[in-house]
């Protein structure tokens, strides 16, 4: 007779690791399920689905960002998709993480976000996604009391338990169905038809959430350190990579012999100069000062005419007359 828990010891759970080893279970490309020993899950049909299928329809009770922003920012080639439509059923879950893995951005969509003091480090895959919302890659939609779970893509639709969550796809004990558009059997085709058809609906009734998932998305995101800032500073005036932002200047300086002291002084002097508005070059005698400050001038010069400012481009140069012809 079982025994009820008198609450200093937790109640028995089924262990699958230790007891399904004598169980038999349908293909997961068939019923999709979370069974970690048999190397198995819902998301790897998920996944496989978001990624063969140009537009895909999710409609869930629940998830997560987290869970959202992992997923369209490592494991779904959002190079290959049109759109990703989500309906929720609630506001997911916004727990911050102490850090997202670093990814690769756009240099405008870099300098949006570093202008208003954010962490490109613990942020870059919130930045993306916030991207790929506003660029129409990702929409969302939010539907009071909504708890079906439904996954339409070109040729699978899974239905069944499992919410768009870790959880849900991954750990929880699930049971759910995919069924093939494709399918030779009528019965099946009409099942992913129905399905598709149960989903579209839904997502119509959903009322449009981008504004405020994007409102959620930016409190993730961290305002940055300090020693954040100043070494991304420190590797702009070092690195001189700010000069592959002008093509043409950058093959101007390529003819021109530099010394590699000569190439940092100037990626130095010019961001002084562009941040400061006046500069101050103290090197030694011999160092290459006027080739430098005749190029600086070049550079200089060019800037202001990309920059629309060329009334504000007079140089006068004041030198020793033994120098003048140089």
């Amino acid at each position: 007779m079982a025994q009820k828990s008198n609450g200093n010891e937790s109640e028995s759970q089924p262990n699958l690791e230790k007891e399904n080893f004598n169980m038999k279970w349908p293909p997961n490309a068939l019923f999709p399920l979370n069974l970690p020993s048999e190397k198995r899950n819902v998301k790897q049909e998920v996944i496989k689905d978001i990624n063969s299928s140009e537009n895909y329809l999710i409609n869930t009770g629940f998830s997560s960002l987290g869970n959202i922003i992992d997923i369209f920012n490592t494991e779904v080639d959002m190079s290959t998709i049109n759109s990703v439509r989500i309906l929720l059923g609630s506001e997911p879950d916004n727990r911050p993480r102490k850090f997202w893995k670093i990814v690769d951005l756009q240099k405008e969509i870099k300098d949006y976000w570093l202008e208003r003091g954010y962490s490109l480090l613990k942020g870059g895959n919130i930045i993306k996604t916030i991207e790929y919302i506003r660029t129409g890659k990702l929409h969302f939609k939010i539907l009071d009391n909504f708890h079906a779970k439904l996954y339409i893509g070109k040729r699978y639709a899974i239905s069944g338990s499992s919410n768009f969550s870790k959880n849900g796809l991954s750990q929880q004990l699930e049971a759910n169905v995919r069924v093939d558009n494709n399918s030779m059997i009528i019965f099946e085709k009409q099942q992913y038809e129905g399905m598709e058809e149960i989903a579209e609906n839904y997502y119509k009734l959903g009322q449009d959430y981008k504004d405020e998932i994007i409102d959620l998305l930016e409190k993730l995101m961290s305002l940055t350190s300090w020693e954040e800032a100043l070494a991304r500073a420190l590797a702009e005036i070092l690195e001189c990579n700010w000069f592959k932002e002008f093509p043409q200047l950058y093959e101007k300086l390529n003819n021109i012999s530099l010394w590699p002291a000569q190439r940092y002084g100037l990626g130095q002097a010019l961001y002084i100069l562009q941040t400061q508005g006046c500069v101050l070059i103290a090197d030694p005698t011999g160092s290459g000062k006027t080739k430098l400050i005749s190029t600086l001038q070049l550079l200089l010069f060019y800037w202001l005419w990309e920059s629309d400012r060329m009334n504000k481009s007079y140089i006068l140069t004041i030198c020793p007359p033994i120098v003048q012809n140089n």
